[in-house]
């Protein structure tokens, strides 16, 4: 009703633009112009998606905080087990190096479930801050502020950069062709 034309949405795949990282998200274009408005076309599929393992810090370079005691390791465990028997929801979820990561959630500062590394049943982490910047492709300089939860949380409810990047470099195309 105040001028705006509204673009059919389009879901897009983070992997598909060089993050590391399966997460979809739906994007809404609406513009205060007649001039049509396309999303960018994937720069990568399943054959070269970027891998979590390109982003991880080597083991002995993660603070001990980072890593889960025993205690809650058997909770992931059990968790898992429970759901599998009732055929519902998920629990843990462990990274696999060779592929990219899990969505990175707002939420990931409690326990770091969404997406944990596991180098035995014994040895689990969460991911630290600069790991989830770095899944989100935020540059490495980038200063965050405010807490750690806090901290998490912006980065889990980011956009990946190099996502955002190709839809404002679509956009912008799209306005100087028209």
């Amino acid at each position: 009703k105040i001028g705006y034309k509204v673009h059919p949405p389009k879901k897009l795949l983070a992997t598909d633009f060089g993050v590391p990282q399966k997460r979809r998200r739906i994007f809404f274009i609406g513009t205060n112009t007649e001039k049509d408005i396309t999303f960018p076309k994937p720069t990568h599929s399943k054959e070269n998606w970027v891998p979590v393992s390109k982003v991880l810090l080597p083991k002995e370079k993660v603070g001990k905080i980072f890593f889960h005691g025993p205690k809650m390791i058997d909770g992931f465990f059990r968790r898992l087990e429970n759901n599998k028997k009732k055929g519902c929801g998920w629990g843990a979820q462990f990274l696999r190096l060779d592929e990219p990561s899990f969505t990175i959630s707002a939420r990931y500062w409690k326990d770091g479930a969404d997406a944990l590394v596991k180098y035995s049943n014994n040895e689990i982490r969460m991911l630290t801050p600069e790991e989830c910047a770095s899944i989100q492709t935020f540059p490495k300089n980038y200063i965050w502020c405010g807490s750690k939860r806090e901290i998490y949380t912006q980065i889990g409810n980011a956009v990946p950069c190099l996502l955002g990047k190709a839809i404002a470099e679509e956009i912008k195309n799209s306005l100087e062709e028209n």
